[in-house]
């Protein structure tokens, strides 16, 4: 759930970063004081905030390879409730919120590696269904992709620390080396996802 929350820390600069992007829309230029106008308080918004999500995304991973040599006592109950609600303050992030910095970044830059295997599992899927071309093949929003993987890859460790619960009774709590990898698992996917939109120009 650490990793999970360093991506709504991100859905917080991205609000942020609409604010500026309201603001700057609505700010004349002074061309004494700033040649290029406000929007460059756009670019310099949306690449903070990507950068910030890239350096929490390594410190998770620190943390995790810590925690694989010094395990620490995880609870799996307080699991999913959380997750699932942090699930949809994302979702309302990305798509209740009209952000036109992210909006053309995510337009203008590569797809990133989670795109592009996505597009092939749905390139596959629809040989086998055509008529869900129209849902799956057009480009996903990474950001509402990142989403989705990092809910799901929490519902995974979940379903696994209470598989493992269920079996060793005896123990109070389960082993956290599925809980450290799903963390490590996160973080990799969010800084792939970051890492295009960081170096679009």
């Amino acid at each position: 759930l650490t990793a999970f929350t360093h991506l709504l820390i991100f859905d917080l600069l991205s609000v942020i970063v609409a604010l500026i992007s309201f603001w700057t829309n609505r700010k004349k230029a002074s061309i004494e004081s700033y040649s290029l106008g406000y929007e460059r308080f756009e670019v310099v918004a949306v690449f903070a905030s990507t950068i910030l999500a890239i350096l929490l995304s390594f410190f998770e991973i620190k943390e995790a390879v810590e925690r694989i040599f010094e395990p620490a006592e995880i609870s799996s109950n307080h699991m999913l409730t959380p997750c699932l609600i942090a699930f949809g303050v994302h979702l309302l992030s990305v798509y209740g919120i009209d952000n036109m910095a992210f909006a053309h970044v995510i337009q203008a830059c590569g797809s990133s590696w989670l795109q592009e295997h996505t597009t092939d599992i749905s390139r596959t899927i629809c040989r086998i269904i055509p008529g869900l071309s129209r849902v799956l093949l057009p480009r996903v929003n990474p950001i509402s992709l990142i989403g989705v993987s990092t809910t799901t890859t929490v519902c995974i460790v979940y379903l696994i620390l209470i598989n493992m619960s269920k079996k060793s009774q005896h123990i109070n709590f389960p082993d956290p080396l599925p809980d450290t990898l799903g963390g490590i698992i996160i973080s990799l996917m969010l800084f792939g996802t970051m890492m295009p939109m960081m170096l679009y120009r």
